[in-house]
């Protein structure tokens, strides 16, 4: 299921996220990660690639990589994880 909230990553954001993604280390270890934020890259309206996230940790290309800058937890999924909260809870209770 495709997630009701969406981000836009604009202006010098998308530099670091771009940074952040680029320098990150391939990861071996295993984890205990739930990985549920989807970030698809853009040029215009070209998809560039997507990478599927869990704070620092990431998969690239089937492949698990490490952001030790912090960049990808602060500038996306900490602020998607805050908007889906914000619509879960103006959603009617059901029974």
């Amino acid at each position: 299921m495709q997630s009701p909230v969406t981000i836009t990553i604009t202006g010098e954001d998308v530099g670091r996220v771009s940074y952040a993604v680029s320098s990150a280390k391939r990861e071996r270890m295993g984890d205990s990660c739930i990985y549920d934020v989807t970030l698809t890259f853009f040029k215009d309206t070209n998809v560039l690639g997507s990478i599927l996230t869990c704070t620092s940790l990431f998969y690239a290309d089937g492949k698990k990589y490490n952001d030790k800058t912090g960049l990808i937890a602060k500038l996306a999924v900490v602020p998607i994880h805050q908007k889906y909260t914000e619509w879960e809870q103006k959603q009617p209770e059901s029974k």
